[in-house]
């Protein structure tokens, strides 16, 4: 009997399969943290691109102070950079107005499609359909699968 064959029947030594958790582990954070850049990096563009200037802005410029200099200047159009906020600006007035009316319609949307998504989730849950060849199960699938 060998030292190794010893070591592998030992309780408590894992061995490859030890190797093979801390690979699974490695790859799993690795996806994670890929998957986490995908979703926040349009946050992060959205949030660059409010400090540039319009020729930085068309010309794809992403990492500030090396590709660009952050400026107020988008915001000061707008009336919303910090010398400007607590003035008098009829810009900022009609921004705010387009933008809450904007908030109230996506608001109303939003609370609408709800309504009617429970609606049919009850439906869909409490009676038996069938539509076609597909029943509840095969609707239900095809409501969560268009989110």
């Amino acid at each position: 009997m060998s030292y190794a064959s010893v070591l592998d029947s030992t309780p408590g030594h894992h061995g490859s399969r030890g190797a093979h958790f801390v690979v699974t582990r490695i790859l799993i954070y690795g996806v994670l943290i890929l998957w986490a850049f995908i979703c926040l990096f349009p946050i992060y563009w959205t949030f660059t691109t409010a400090f540039k200037e319009a020729p930085d802005v068309m010309q794809g410029h992403l990492i500030p102070l090396i590709d660009f200099q952050p400026s107020w200047k988008g915001l000061r159009s707008l009336g919303l950079s910090p010398d400007t906020i607590f003035e008098t600006s009829t810009v900022r007035e009609e921004f705010l107005k387009r933008f809450t009316n904007s908030m109230w319609a996506s608001l109303g949307g939003s609370f609408l499609a709800l309504a009617l998504g429970s609606l049919a989730g009850y439906g869909l849950a409490r009676f038996p359909y069938r539509f076609g060849p597909m029943k509840n199960d095969d609707i239900g699938f095809f409501f969560i699968s268009q989110l």
